[in-house]
C-alpha cells in the first residue's frame, strides 16, 4: 500500500504548532498529544495492517498506558529483507523525540544495517515538531529496497560468469579441434608430396635400367657404372623413405 508521503499534512494546523498570530495577541497553545499520537498510530495501521503491532506498556509510576507499537518493514521486492522498528511515544510526542529502536533486522547486510542505524538517528531530529513514523519507515523501506536492488544484481553477474567460462571453454575446444584438422592436412600433404617423390624417382630408376639393359655391355667399367649409379638411387631412395 503507498500512501501519500505525510497523511498528516492537512491536519497540521490542528495538531502541529499554528502560525503566530499578529503581535500583541498572542494566547497560549493548548495541544492534545494523546490525540495527535491516536491519529497517527491509527494510520500506521491502516498502512501496514498485519505487520503493525501494538504493546501496552505502563509507566512505573503511573496508570496510564505509554503509546508503544512495532512495526516490520520489508523491501517491496523481497520481503525476507526486513527490519522490525520499535517506537515508543514519550509524553509529549511529537514536540519532544519519540523512543526508537530497531528490535531486529533480516537478511540485512553490515553496510545495510549502518545506514538504517544512521536514518534512526539523524532523520528524527530533522522531523522534530512533526509526526515522523511513517517518514521514517519509508526511509527505512527504500534503504532496505536499494540494499536487495543490490543484492540481485551482484547474483546476476555472479550466475553469469560460468557461462562465459563455459563459451571460453567452447571456443578454446574449436580453436584446439581446427588445429588439429590443420596439422592433419598438413601431414597428408607432406606424405603425399613424399611419395610423388618417390615414385618419380623409381620410374627414372626403371627407365635408366632398361636403357642400360638394352645396350650391350662392352666393359667391366660401364657395369661398374650402372651399378654405381644404382647403389646411389636405391641409397636416394632409402634416404628418403626414413
Amino acid at each position: 500500500m503507498a500512501p501519500p508521503k505525510s497523511p498528516w499534512n492537512k491536519n497540521a494546523a490542528k495538531h502541529g504548532t499554528p502560525a503566530k498570530p499578529p503581535k500583541g495577541e498572542e494566547k497560549p497553545v493548548s495541544i492534545d498529544y494523546t490525540e495527535v499520537q491516536n491519529d497517527e498510530i491509527e494510520v500506521l495501521r491502516a498502512i501496514y495492517m498485519d505487520d503493525f503491532e501494538n504493546v501496552e506498556t505502563k509507566g512505573a509510576w503511573s496508570k496510564t498506558s505509554d503509546r508503544a507499537f512495532r512495526i516490520r518493514i520489508k523491501a517491496p521486492s523481497d520481503e525476507d529483507t526486513c527490519m522490525v522498528l520499535s517506537v515508543k511515544f514519550t509524553a509529549t510526542y511529537p514536540k519532544t523525540l519519540p523512543l526508537l529502536s530497531i528490535e531486529s533486522t533480516s537478511n540485512v547486510d553490515q553496510t545495510t544495517q549502518k545506514k538504517l542505524d544512521g536514518l534512526l538517528k539523524l532523520n528524527p531530529k530533522e522531523l522534530l515538531g512533526e509526526v515522523m513514523i511513517y517518514e521514517l519507515t519509508v526511509a527505512m523501506q527504500e534503504t532496505l529496497e536499494d540494499a536487495t536492488q543490490l543484492r540481485q544484481q551482484l547474483q546476476k553477474e555472479k550466475e553469469a560468469v560460468p557461462s562465459l567460462e563455459e563459451e571460453r571453454a567452447v571456443q578454446e575446444a574449436a580453436a584446439s579441434k581446427l588445429a588439429q584438422q590443420q596439422g592433419e592436412e598438413l601431414l597428408r600433404k607432406q606424405r603425399e608430396e613424399k611419395a610423388e617423390e618417390e615414385r618419380v624417382l623409381q620410374q627414372m630408376l626403371d627407365e635408366e635400367i632398361s636403357r642400360r639393359k638394352g645396350l650391350k655391355r662392352r666393359s667391366k667399367p660401364l657395369v661398374a657404372s650402372v651399378t654405381s649409379l644404382m647403389d646411389g638411387m636405391y641409397q636416394l631412395l632409402y634416404d628418403r623413405a626414413s
